[in-house]
């Protein structure tokens, strides 16, 4: 024990960022703080915790989902893409009904965002998900249309019912906007 201790606080002190006093906890937590974070990050962060407070409440009952939903929202890295995955696993479900549940989440992503169930943004030809969830907040001008209306096009939207214990699967996919819910087979 005592070598470890020994040979731990030999690294500990000859690691360029640790300070003397300092522990490696320390070090830890400020070589993080040091990090930047990019916007994308930032947003996507934003977005998924945005979705999951939605998410967990049922519409109809307004009662916690139960079962929860599965969300997450990252960067597709090989096609450059934003995904928006949204899931969920049921008891029992009938694939009609799986199909139906899982074109409406990606409609409730869509409401969420100011986009209607056909893939039309609300207002002036973009989505709100530029301006609330990558625009940085202490900006006063609204971020460039253009801009709004390529990250727009970069995001898919796939969501999954399923019911193992049955064999149910659904899933279907769209893009955010100017896209029709496409179930995949």
């Amino acid at each position: 024990m005592l070598v470890f201790r020994s040979f731990a606080l030999a690294l500990v002190l000859s690691t360029p960022w640790v300070a003397a006093g300092d522990t490696p906890a320390d070090a830890a937590v400020e070589a993080l703080a040091g990090e930047s974070v990019s916007r994308l990050e930032w947003g996507l962060d934003r977005l998924r915790r945005a979705l999951l407070e939605i998410f967990a409440i049922d519409p109809l009952t307004l009662e916690p989902s139960v079962p929860p939903y599965f969300i997450n929202a990252n960067v597709a890295a090989d096609e450059r893409r934003i995904l928006i995955e949204i899931g969920r696993t049921l008891p029992s479900v009938g694939n009609a009904q799986a199909r139906e549940l899982c074109a409406e989440y990606i409609t409730r992503v869509r409401g969420f965002l100011s986009v209607d169930k056909t893939g039309i943004p609300a207002v002036n030809g973009v989505s709100d998900l530029a301006a609330e969830y990558f625009h940085p907040q202490f900006r006063a001008a609204p971020p460039d249309p253009d801009f709004a209306r390529a990250l727009d096009d970069a995001v898919r939207l796939r969501a999954l019912v399923a019911a193992p214990m049955s064999g149910v699967y659904a899933v279907c996919t769209a893009k955010l906007t100017d896209s029709p819910i496409h179930h995949i087979e």
